[in-house]
């Protein structure tokens, strides 16, 4: 999944995703800028700092359309998988990705990454990003109120379409080591969880019963984006 911003208010940054590196920087600011915390994941793999990056599969692979197989075993193989969705999410600058999953890896596990975007606290345009790791993720809960949202996706790249998402779920999944563990998640943060348990579906954006209107390449979408904020 993509992560961008509209303009200056939260608000509209958590409503979209997807937009030129130009627009986006003016608001995230360099990216030395932000934070990085990650929950779910062993310590050695929270500080490692030698990077794996994979390439991301992209649309019309195969592996994109096929639903994934349960984690049974949560060992060392797995452990490498999280690692490089974590390196892989975390390289991606433009678009910022806001989440990965396996099958986009091409490993056709149920695990993703869904990433929570935080404004700091000061008048900065700092943004703290908590990578949450999310195994065998199971929906228990979601609102009957429902958003619609433009999303982007990492495997369909110069692509945008609006999507329905609930505002607000629960969730149970599980840890690197095993723990099972309940997650809230309201507006973008349960947005961007919806779209990785998606992928875990064999199901993307572009799929009949998810795309709400026209779709969009990455130029049309930026004049939208000027024309909503006066740029």
């Amino acid at each position: 999944m993509r992560y961008s911003v509209l303009g200056a208010s939260s608000e509209m940054r958590y409503s979209v995703l997807g937009a030129s590196s130009e627009m986006r920087y003016s608001v995230l600011g360099a990216s030395s800028e932000m934070r990085y915390s990650v929950l779910g994941a062993s310590s050695e793999m929270r500080y490692n700092n030698a990077m794996s990056v994979e390439t991301i599969l992209i649309e019309p692979h195969e592996k994109l359309h096929v639903k994934c197989e349960p984690v049974v075993s949560f060992d060392k193989e797995l452990k490498t998988l999280v690692q490089n969705l974590l390196d892989t999410v975390r390289a991606a600058k433009d678009p910022v990705g806001a989440g990965l999953a396996a099958p986009q890896l091409g490993v056709l596990n149920r695990v993703c990454i869904a990433r929570r975007f935080v404004d700091s606290d000061n008048d900065t345009d700092d943004i703290s990003l908590e990578d949450r790791v999310l195994i065998n993720p199971v929906l228990l809960k979601s609102s009957q109120e429902k958003v619609l949202g433009w999303e982007g996706c990492l495997s369909i790249p110069d692509t945008y379409v609006q999507v329905e998402r609930a505002e607000k779920i629960k969730i149970e999944a599980y840890d690197v080591e095993g723990k099972k563990f309940f997650l809230n998640a309201a507006g973008f943060f349960a947005r961007v969880i919806q779209h990785e348990m998606d992928h875990l579906e064999g199901k993307i954006i572009l799929d009949e019963d998810r795309a709400v209107g026209p779709v969009l390449t990455e130029e049309e979408f930026n004049k939208m984006l000027e024309q909503k904020t006066n740029l």
